[in-house]
């Protein structure tokens, strides 16, 4: 099951739904959670929706058809960050790496604009160096959000949702 925090799965007004569909289409159950945005909460709210909408995934599992034991939670952008803060207990990533820790992939623009590509490679090397499987894909010259436009003939979304179908297809 895929579970996607992001966003409010828009960039700018583009809706993520080449991807959402792509991964239903091979079997995937997507939930889209719009969590609360600032500043009308903070981290901790937007935390709590994400995990209360984990939470209700998990009590609806029978009638969603899913496993409760394959939940897969993840996100672009601010819903990435989410989705690796509910994985490790809104704390930060890096620190608490771990062979504990579930497998995470992680894909990074080598242009983004947010200027994250250096803490979400510190974060794949803390993974790895603490024995957790991490995949990390870089996509050379490479905007922030670059799954959102024309991603049926961006190379780059098309790369990335390639490797995601393979990390999806590896937790089965």
């Amino acid at each position: 099951m895929a579970f996607n925090t992001g966003d409010e799965g828009t960039f700018h007004g583009v809706k993520s739904h080449h991807f959402f569909k792509h991964l239903a289409w091979q079997g995937h159950v997507i939930i889209d959670v719009a969590y609360s945005l600032a500043p009308a909460v903070d981290i901790f709210g937007m935390m709590g929706d994400v995990k209360r909408a984990i939470v209700w995934t998990k009590q609806h599992s029978d009638e969603l058809k899913v496993h409760n034991d394959q939940v897969v939670v993840m996100g672009g952008s601010a819903g990435g960050h989410l989705a690796l803060l509910a994985a490790y207990d809104l704390a930060s990533p890096s620190s608490h790496a771990s062979g504990s820790c579930p497998p995470t992939l992680l894909l990074q623009g080598g242009h983004d604009f947010g200027g994250a590509a250096p803490q979400v490679i510190e974060l794949h090397k803390s993974l790895l160096k603490a024995g957790a499987t991490s995949y990390l894909l870089e996509l050379p010259d490479t905007e922030h959000g670059f799954d959102l436009y024309k991603p049926a003939w961006s190379p780059a979304a098309q790369a990335a949702t390639y490797v995601t179908e393979r990390f999806l297809a590896s937790l089965l």
